[in-house]
């Protein structure tokens, strides 16, 4: 008897166990077993199915949600906490089960090709409608100045990977499978860098780009996403009155995400085989028949192959936004794991689109509690170029840094920037930044404008770049006014889409005036309270 109908058989059991019992608070199996799940941000979309799963399955879930190269690197660790993993790809299960091979019992739940979600009249205007549109398509349209498009990072999330990937792929020849060498290619090099060069919005989440899309859909173009974020983005679009997205498959650089829940298994642990017979359950019941045609309905595709699902509800996957159920797909196929990581590295350090990003850094007297300590090191691996490596933020040879210490007013008379790089350049603006003391009051907004007034001295040439501030506080500012800095950028008239301020609060620090901040520049904002600042400076620093 094959896997699948094993799989098959063990759901029906379920479904009559779960039928006959009630199984509502998982009664059948006696107390509920606590597992806990990692899952990237896409899963949120089934989040109550999965808890519903989870409850008839006699499991208590807690679910935790990462980047796909977060999870990679926490699941290298011997320590690693959760219970089951679910990313977007099994390929972050093999690069990050490489050395302790913990994961078992691997199936995928649902699938979803990554697709390029376009406004409805570009699309028109380039031509693509009714057609196959290649990579080469997309290239033209970016170097013609005709698109520009919002992805997240290659590094960071797997939509971003899985997009890049398929552009490699394509621009290399469609390969059998990509190589080092398609790599090291100049003619790949310079075309992998003018289609990146047309990302005008970074993010470390998929879900993060499809609400940061959504709520600045009118000045951006389009979206490299999942077809299910793209799906849920258009259903949105639709309720306010806005025009949907048009769905553009590429035809020779596609990629799928398989969405690959596993079990880690812990034979040391005493409960480790009672939370694998109900991390067992728990998987077959997301397999059964009801609960995958629910998942269709939410825009992920399911099914025995899942690519050409039967019975999915016109309403969601919709003809008139380019889906095409009959459409057969061919994805490109991952590349091996020394490939990839040498790609991710590539990606970081020589193909993206170089990022401009001013860190806005407190020095208020209350950093003096140890914030001050935790923000010197959480920096001091930030720019250290072997540390940085391991997590793929290192500095690119064409970014720019910018480093404003702040508290009621400048710590410096002009900000600190390096071009490019250069070790000695790096360590010698850690040294600066080892210097710096804490004392005074606070004010978050002064430099922010400062950041703001250094992009501007760009003049034209700040469009190479992707500019964002990352503002770190500890505590409530007392100075200046948000009303103040945007009265500012709208004086400036400074030529360019206002950045981002990506804010990362810690000690007292005002949570609504973060957020407020955050919001008004289509930023985010990082708890470095939960994790301490280093996880959250890296957090912040994958979405430019």
């Amino acid at each position: 008897m094959n896997a699948s109908l094993l799989r098959w058989c063990a759901g029906l059991l379920l479904a009559c166990m779960c039928s006959l019992a009630g199984c509502s608070d998982g009664g059948l199996f006696g107390e509920p077993v606590k597992l806990s799940l990692i899952a990237g941000s896409e899963s949120k979309q089934i989040e109550e199915i999965l808890r519903e799963c989870a409850r008839k399955s006699g499991v208590e879930l807690d679910v935790h949600y990462g980047g796909s190269v977060e999870m990679m690197l926490s699941m290298r660790r011997a320590d690693f906490a959760f219970d089951a993993v679910m990313p977007a790809s099994s390929i972050w299960l093999r690069l990050g089960d490489r050395d302790h091979h913990r994961v078992r019992e691997e199936s995928s739940i649902m699938r979803s090709p990554v697709a390029l979600g376009v406004k409805h009249a570009i699309a028109h205007s380039l031509g693509w409608i009714g057609r196959d549109v290649t990579v080469a398509d997309i290239l033209d349209a970016v170097r013609k100045g005709r698109l520009n498009f919002a992805m997240t990072s290659a590094t960071q999330s797997n939509s971003g990977f899985a997009s890049y990937i398929g552009m490699l792929s394509a621009l290399a020849g469609r390969p059998e499978v990509l190589t080092v060498e398609h790599l090291e290619q100049p003619e790949l090099k310079e075309k992998i860098k003018s289609l990146l060069g047309g990302v005008n919005r970074g993010s470390g989440s998929s879900g993060w780009l499809m609400e940061s899309f959504l709520k600045d859909h009118a000045r951006l173009d389009a979206m490299f996403n999942y077809e299910s974020m793209i799906i849920a983005a258009n259903q949105r679009l639709v309720q306010e009155g806005a025009p949907p997205l048009f769905i553009i498959y590429p035809v020779d650089g596609l990629a799928v995400a398989d969405c690959t829940l596993g079990f880690v298994n812990r034979p040391g642990l005493p409960d480790n085989q009672k939370k694998k017979d109900a991390f067992i359950r728990w998987r077959n019941c997301l397999l059964t028949d009801a609960i995958q045609t629910r998942i269709l309905q939410t825009g992920f595709r399911t099914g025995l192959i899942g690519m050409n699902p039967a019975g999915a509800p016109a309403g969601v996957f919709n003809p008139a936004w380019g889906i095409d159920l009959g459409r057969t797909i061919s994805p490109v196929p991952w590349p091996d794991a020394a490939v990839t990581l040498q790609a991710l590295t590539l990606y970081q350090t020589a193909f993206r689109k170089p990022s401009l990003t001013a860190f806005a850094l407190d020095c208020s007297g209350s950093m003096n509690s140890g914030g001050l300590d935790q923000l010197k090191n959480a920096l001091r691996l930030l720019f250290d170029p072997a540390t940085a490596s391991e997590y793929f933020i290192q500095t690119g040879a064409e970014d720019i840094t910018v480093v404003i210490p702040f508290h009621r007013g400048l710590v410096w008379e002009k900000p600190l920037v390096v071009k490019g790089n250069s070790r000695q350049e790096l360590e010698a603006l850690v040294r600066r930044i080892e210097s710096l003391t804490a004392d005074g009051n606070t004010d978050i907004y002064n430099p922010v404008s400062a950041a703001w007034d250094t992009f501007a001295s760009l003049g034209p040439g700040i469009r190479r770049y992707l500019p964002s501030v990352i503002l770190m506080t500890d505590g409530q500012s007392n100075a200046g006014s948000l009303e103040w800095l945007l009265s500012r950028w709208t004086k400036k008239a400074a030529g360019f889409e206002m950045p981002p301020v990506f804010c990362i609060m810690y000690g007292e620090a005002s949570d609504d005036q973060l957020q407020r901040l955050a919001r008004a520049t289509s930023g985010r904002v990082f708890d470095g309270r939960k994790d301490g600042l280093e996880k959250a400076f890296r957090e912040a620093k994958g979405y430019n």
